[in-house]
């Protein structure tokens, strides 16, 4: 028989506990155990073909993992008993193990009494289009079956699990969710940072990363971004509390860089897509650019205008600030041929000057996945 409904609470709470800290999960599979007289236990995951993708175990030795998530998984009828009932619903096949069925098998005897199980009570805790939870619980020989008369605290520490299991698959969400956003933010080749109304930065990428550091006009403080002229910091300050309250506002800046101006945009980050990020605050895009550092890649602007790639190149390399004659002793390309590339891309880009020609490649959007 289950032990008593009062120590319910102190279960679940470590139930509870194993969605924040994975680890804890034998520590949970243990209190689930004792609560319910088992003497094993273990939390499959399966996936939507019925393959395991994942087993915690608790008091199984390693043999019998080994032996159970390489091969007898696969032969396990308790799976497809599990996999055929509804979310919460419990499994027992206690024909399973009667020395008068002749189905028992290569599973019963091979796996199961080999490793000392006798009894099993098999649950669906969970299932969504990834594949389902279950938690498989064991006696050994000498025990009596699962029963019936468990059912108050089993229904308790089931409604328990499903609740845990629901909020480990939103914070799985959100973490996919978070690690797309993040990987979104690197493709930026400019730096780009998400703050909280203080200035708090939640999210940069490598751009950021590097344009922080040492020597920089632009640095964090106590964990918040500002900017080491106090005029500059302040009028960032404002624009990223006027992009974190309600209603908001975007704001265009130009401030001070070590090397030059810096192009600062401000814009607020949408309800939605902050929820992404898992912070319950209102939170700012903060996006700087180099004018003097931005170089598009020949490639894309050989996409963009039709550009050959010698074209491409004497584009890309005029919008970094290189001349005519730096190039051609770079290259060893003569500035004749290099006139005649730079022809040819006035007449592709509908461009008449090569200021015109360098405006124009500098607003191509610059991708850290282009360099």
């Amino acid at each position: 028989m289950a032990k008593a409904v009062a120590s319910i609470d102190a279960v679940a709470e470590k139930i509870y506990g194993m969605v924040l800290s994975p680890e804890a999960t034998g520590e949970a599979l243990e209190a689930i155990c004792d609560a319910l007289v088992a003497d094993a236990g273990s939390l499959l995951r399966i996936s939507p073909e019925g393959g395991l993708l994942k087993m915690h175990a608790f008091n199984h030795d390693a043999a019998a993992q080994q032996d159970y998530s390489t091969y007898y998984h696969r032969l396990d009828p308790g799976l497809v008993l599990v996999r055929n009932v509804g979310v919460g619903r419990v499994a027992m096949d206690e024909m399973l193990f009667d020395e008068r069925n002749p189905a028992q098998g290569e599973y019963v005897h091979d796996f199961c009494y080999r490793h000392g199980i006798r009894w099993v009570l098999g649950a669906k805790v969970a299932e969504d289009a990834d594949g389902l939870t279950c938690i498989s619980l064991q006696r050994r020989a000498g025990r009596h079956a699962f029963r019936s008369d468990d059912g108050p605290v089993r229904a308790q520490l089931m409604a328990h699990l499903q609740q845990a299991s629901l909020i480990a698959s939103s914070l799985e969400s959100l973490r996919r969710e978070n690690a797309i956003l993040t990987e979104a933010l690197h493709a930026f080749g400019s730096a780009a940072l998400v703050v909280t109304g203080r200035g708090t930065v939640r999210h940069a990428n490598r751009s950021a990363e590097l344009l922080v550091g040492a020597g920089s006009a632009c640095r964090l403080r106590m964990g918040q971004l500002a900017w080491t002229s106090p005029g500059a910091d302040h009028r960032l300050a404002g624009a990223i509390r006027a992009a974190c309250r309600k209603p908001a506002r975007a704001s265009s800046l130009r401030l001070p860089g070590s090397g030059g101006e810096l192009l600062v945009r401000v814009v607020p980050v949408p309800v939605s897509a902050a929820s992404g990020f898992a912070w319950p605050e209102l939170l700012a895009l903060v996006v700087i650019a180099d004018p003097q550092s931005r170089h598009p890649a020949p490639e894309t602007i050989a996409e963009l205008f039709g550009l050959t790639s010698a074209e491409s190149r004497l584009v890309s390399a005029l919008s970094r600030g290189q001349s005519l004659e730096h190039i051609a002793a770079a290259t060893g390309v003569s500035k004749n041929t290099l006139r005649t590339q730079l022809a040819s891309a006035f007449g592709k880009t509908g461009t008449a000057s090569q200021a015109q020609l360098v405006s124009l490649a500098r607003t191509v959007p610059d991708l850290a996945t282009d360099h």
